[in-house]
């Protein structure tokens, strides 16, 4: 027992708590915010049956959440595990495993966000399917959408948490560019997914009222859209962020270990905790 709090106390003491509650925190409120959107804001199909009163979709959803977030936990604490034990005894782990671990934390992570919220959208469009095709539609487009900006903004958060673990790992000034995803992809894929994938979703809403998929009165798709704008707005800021800094972090230590060494302060080492092309300039 005395061992088991003292690793529970060496734990509370590292980064990984606030690792572990930042993206559990994402993953839960992209959860909630797709459920609320689309029981209470999209309107619903016109061929649908679905009657909000008597749906289980939402107590499936809430139970499905509380198991994901168990087993994500689970999973996340197994995938990892070898980097906790080489943080307490770093000389019983080969350095090489642990390295390109701790680097490929942030695809691995975003790899089982995106699984385990594929998994729920497969039992939410099964069950919607039963009530009506045009409310599984609107099921499945709309969670797949939540899947995608949320899986990216679990990887942009991890990239930035796992910092000083992978800043420990790579103290041997390994550098190697193809541990994670070069900063142009990232950028790239921030804009899309934070900001293109709820412009998409607005031009849904509109299409589906065009074709009458939502009815015929404007009014109904107001509300999706207003929140798909809001929407947009914060996790492009919130995605966006994550993603400069992970380029502005690294050159601004760089610009100051410079104005160290023309100081005369030749013994100036740059922490490496990138596994992109960032990292080669850091060992640099």
């Amino acid at each position: 027992m005395s061992r088991l709090l003292q690793a529970l106390k060496w734990l509370w003491g590292t980064s990984w708590p606030l690792y572990a509650a930042t993206v559990l925190g994402t993953n839960v409120l992209g959860a909630l915010a797709i459920m609320l959107f689309v029981r209470y804001l999209i309107p619903h199909p016109t061929d649908t049956s679905f009657n909000p009163d008597i749906s289980y979709l939402p107590v499936v959803g809430s139970i499905y959440l509380v198991f994901a977030v168990l087993v994500g936990i689970l999973v996340t604490f197994l995938m990892f595990r070898p980097v906790l034990e080489w943080q307490r005894h770093p000389d019983e782990h080969d350095p090489n495993m642990v390295r390109n671990l701790v680097m490929r934390i942030p695809v691995y992570q975003a790899i089982l966000c995106a699984v385990v919220w594929l998994i729920g959208i497969v039992i939410a469009v099964a069950i919607a399917a039963s009530m009506s095709t045009g409310l599984a539609v609107v099921v499945g487009v709309s969670t797949l959408m939540a899947c995608a900006v949320v899986s990216l903004l679990t990887f942009l958060e991890a990239e930035r948490l796992v910092r000083p673990v992978a800043a420990s790992a790579l103290a041997r000034r390994f550098e190697d560019s193809t541990l994670e995803p070069p900063v142009s992809q990232r950028l790239r894929m921030t804009w899309v997914l934070t900001i293109g994938v709820p412009v998409v979703g607005i031009l849904l809403m509109i299409l589906g009222y065009y074709t009458h998929f939502f009815g015929d009165d404007a009014s109904h798709i107001l509300p999706a859209i207003l929140a798909l704008a809001l929407g947009a707005m914060v996790t492009g800021y919130s995605g966006t962020r994550l993603a400069v800094s992970s380029v502005v972090d690294p050159i601004l230590e760089l610009q100051e270990a410079i104005g160290r060494v023309r100081r005369g302060d030749n013994d100036v080492q740059v922490d490496i905790y990138d596994g992109s092309e960032i990292g080669v300039l850091q060992a640099g």
